[in-house]
């Protein structure tokens, strides 16, 4: 079912309106473009692409990649640091993707110090991915040129 929109007069449809320029939404597009190439998209954001919370944000994405680092331990750190505020069942599907969403990220020419996976907060294993200090700006700026 199309959506309309209508701006001065004029009516425009759309397959699918995506509220949002931060990266929950443009990742979506990028996904709904794989599926559905020739899918009508709109796009709302607050004033420009980059204007989002998002792009404010300098700490890193914590991800199990490596073999020393297992998923269990992730949330057990996370149930942890969380003092019982955690979902655990939502916090463990969440977890399973890390490593997914770390490499989707790569391939859309995200550039993270991956040599340097830093130790922080509640974490006992190295895995946060960081893209300098400003990681959420590296992830924006990429996923808007895709």
């Amino acid at each position: 079912m199309q959506k309309s929109i209508s701006q001065k007069g004029r009516r425009f449809h759309f397959d699918v309106l995506v509220i949002g320029s931060g990266i929950a939404g443009l990742n979506y597009i990028l996904e709904l473009v794989k599926l559905k190439p020739h899918c009508k998209i709109a796009l709302f954001a607050k004033a420009t692409l980059d204007y989002c919370n998002s792009n404010l944000a300098q700490g890193g994405i914590a991800a199990v990649t490596e073999s020393y680092d297992s998923v269990e331990k992730h949330l057990k750190d996370t149930l942890k640091a969380g003092d019982g505020a955690t979902n655990k069942k939502t916090a463990q599907k969440i977890l399973a993707y890390g490593q997914c969403a770390i490499t989707e990220l790569i391939s859309h020419n995200v550039q993270f110090d991956v040599e340097t996976l830093a130790q922080e907060g509640g974490h006992s294993e190295r895995r946060i991915y960081h893209a300098g200090d400003s990681t959420g700006r590296e992830i924006i700026r990429n996923l808007v040129d895709k």
